[in-house]
């Protein structure tokens, strides 16, 4: 397990080339030095099996995942703005101690579904402020339309109106 005043990250779904990559470009934004670990391979392993070091493993798959260990949340901007360019964006997580002792399939399945929910949220939001126009507000040529085309009969979402 990393010593608390090192940073680390957990890798499911990078090769190793690509993790270490990642890692040097990750440790030279914050002028530190940063651990790897592997999980892929290890779905049945705990995230605590793989910190300890009794099981690693690197391959190339899905989903990408990164975990990231000791870093606060000013490095964990710094990471999310910085990420390297050329190499597939990961789900990013931290370490909690509750995921610690979750096998690292179960990880993967949770930030799957977390992932899903928050873009399924960001939709939902996008849309609404879509959709909203409080009174007073509408685009020049009135009615709200966001297509810009005025239709004074209200037909144009008729299909038999259009021709």
């Amino acid at each position: 397990m990393i010593n608390v005043t090192d940073l680390g990250i957990l890798f499911y779904g990078y090769t190793e080339d690509s993790a270490q990559t990642i890692a040097e470009s990750v440790g030279d934004l914050l002028e530190k030095k940063v651990h790897i670990y592997g999980a892929f391979g290890q779905e049945e392993s705990t995230v605590q099996n793989i910190l300890d070091g009794s099981m690693q493993g690197f391959g190339e798959g899905e989903p990408k995942v990164m975990m990231m260990l000791g870093f606060d949340s000013d490095q964990i901007g710094i990471v999310l703005k910085r990420f390297p360019e050329g190499i597939p964006r990961p789900i990013f997580c931290g370490l909690t101690e509750e995921n610690l002792y979750w096998k690292i399939s179960r990880l993967t399945e949770h930030l799957i579904e977390e992932e899903r929910y928050w873009k399924k949220e960001a939709r939902k939001k996008k849309e609404e402020k879509e959709n909203t126009n409080p009174p007073g507000n509408e685009p020049a040529g009135g009615g709200g339309n966001r297509g810009g085309n005025h239709d004074p009969e209200g037909d144009s979402m008729n299909p038999e109106a259009r021709t």
